[in-house]
């Protein structure tokens, strides 16, 4: 494998809500300053608070913090969640989609009754979109499609596909909305035809930019190989495809600079173009730190020689794309931005019936902090990757009382 993956199961930060934690006091301590009450934290058990009138218990245990919701400083609870993210797939559905997975030297072939590399594709693909939190937006386009237009080179006169269609087959939208339009387009697509990858990107990172949608963009591209046609459908002389190539590492470079950063996999039949695929991975911003050009360690999502676990590893990068692309990023909820004590806010996270504090952290390496110009509660490290990867967990956000920091 290209990167070291983990399943990234869920995701799932749902809303936030407002408590408070309060100065003076140590943790496990009658923090109510009038009418306190004791409080227990088992060792790895529920967690149980009383409070007395106006007060407020906070307890720890082997299960973390949990702050009382009727404390006198508790002043404003909303509901909110993560930015979302913006995910367009473009998928490579070539001839050479249908060989055999045993074969990765295949070129292409028609449709086949066995385990072809689209079948295994599609199913993984559809499975791995239903475990994204729906609140994330994904749409999809594939190459080539079935337009031509008035053009009448040889590849369009003839039975092969050779161009990108110009919109998506499925528009970006919230996956609560769009999930099964996706799933259905895709069961209904049989691979044919030639490469236009660079007409394909084009038309995929244009789409993406021209959308007014909150939250970060992306392009993730699936391709078992190289491109083989011009923009323009052209296969001629004219066509270096070398060049080509290069201007397609140039294009998805130019976007990233843009803020629409660019995924690549590399299913099986692509190891040949190994080198061509980490590049575009490195220009489009989502190189991890280390990757290089070398086998094992590529920069992009390297299935090349996946058989028999292709679909297995294709699951895990999948789900790494979805938890690279998943924000910990929140806009504070409810509340005009200067109409709060910023030194009075705290943030818990639950998880499978375990709540724990986070504390506020200046470094940024494991808690959190205010964003640079202070509109938005950004978790860092740990902290962050615990929310991605939690199937049922829970973000609050606490107003009212003094910020617990490390």
């Amino acid at each position: 494998m290209a990167r070291q993956l983990s399943w990234l199961g869920g995701w799932m930060v749902a809303g936030l809500l407002v408590a408070c934690s309060a100065g003076g006091g140590g943790l496990g301590e009658d923090l109510s300053g009038t009418g306190g009450s004791t409080s227990q934290g088992g060792s790895g058990g529920v967690i149980n608070t009383e409070a007395g009138t106006g007060g407020m218990i906070m307890t720890e245990g082997g299960g973390g913090v949990v702050v009382d919701p009727d404390s006198a400083c508790l002043t404003q609870t909303f509901g909110a969640q993560a930015k979302p993210a913006n995910l367009l797939f473009q998928l490579d559905t070539t001839r050479s989609m249908n060989c055999p997975l045993a074969q990765p030297g295949c070129m292409g072939t028609d449709p086949s009754t066995g385990t072809t590399r689209w079948n295994v594709f599609r199913d993984k693909l559809k499975a791995a979109l239903d475990k994204i939190p729906k609140y994330n937006s994904c749409g999809m386009m594939h190459y080539p499609t079935n337009v031509c237009g008035a053009l009448t080179t040889p590849k369009c006169s003839t039975a092969d596909q050779c161009v990108a269609e110009s919109s998506p087959d499925v528009e970006l939208s919230p996956l609560s909305e769009g999930l099964a339009a996706i799933q259905a387009k895709i069961d209904a697509i049989v691979p044919n035809g030639v490469t236009p990858t660079r007409a394909a990107f084009q038309l995929a990172a244009n789409y993406v930019e021209s959308e007014n949608a909150t939250g970060d963009k992306y392009v993730v591209l699936a391709t078992d190989g190289l491109l083989t046609m011009c923009v323009g459908c052209t296969q001629d002389s004219s066509c270096d495809l070398d060049a080509e190539n290069a201007a397609l590492a140039s294009d998805v470079k130019s976007y990233a600079n843009k803020g629409i950063k660019t995924f690549v996999i590399g299913v099986p039949g692509s190891s040949g173009y190994a080198d061509r695929l980490t590049q575009l991975a490195e220009n489009g911003g989502t190189a991890r730190p280390g990757c290089n050009h070398t086998k094992g360690n590529y920069c992009h999502f390297d299935l090349s020689d996946a058989t028999n676990d292709f679909g297995d590893l294709l699951s895990q990068a999948l789900a790494a794309i979805a938890g690279e692309a998943l924000s910990c990023v929140y806009d504070i909820p409810g509340m005009d931005a200067g109409a709060f004590d910023k030194n009075k806010v705290n943030v818990q996270f639950t998880s499978s019936g375990t709540t724990e504090k986070v504390l506020r952290d200046s470094s940024r390496t494991d808690g959190w902090d205010y964003s640079d110009d202070g509109t938005q509660i950004i978790l860092y490290g740990p902290a962050c990757d615990a929310a991605k990867t939690s199937t049922d967990g829970t973000i609050s956000i606490l107003y009212g009382c003094p910020t617990l920091v490390k």
